[in-house]
């Protein structure tokens, strides 16, 4: 049975949910920098422009660090599924140099003398 013809668990489409928000969430905020930049734009008082910069710098630093997070997570599982195949296969190589290292070892019978 291949992994992909399994029937998906509550625990899958949670992983699936908590791995896509970060990107929903950079959406949000992306959407969230259009009317800060134009309030900036359209700022006459100095104060309120640096305000408004600030606010600015706020969400573009909320972006990166959501963006890092959600690339880290996803990169994360990802390496925990190749770990996981890698363990596999160190386990079935030490299984298989045991089996071939006893198929060619020289066994001794011991030859009772009466």
């Amino acid at each position: 049975m291949n992994k992909t013809d399994r029937i998906l668990s509550f625990g899958d489409y949670s992983s699936i949910l908590v791995a896509a928000l970060p990107f929903v969430l950079v959406a949000v905020v992306e959407a969230a920098k259009i009317p800060v930049a134009t309030a900036l734009m359209y700022a006459k008082h100095f104060w309120w422009r640096v305000l408004f910069f600030i606010g600015l710098v706020l969400l573009s630093t909320i972006t990166f660090e959501t963006m890092l997070n959600g690339f880290e997570r996803n990169f994360s599982s990802l390496n925990i599924s190749i770990d996981e195949k890698k363990k596999l296969i160190l386990l079935t190589y030490s299984k298989l140099i045991t089996i071939t290292e006893s198929m060619f070892k020289p066994q001794t019978t011991l030859i009772k003398q009466h």
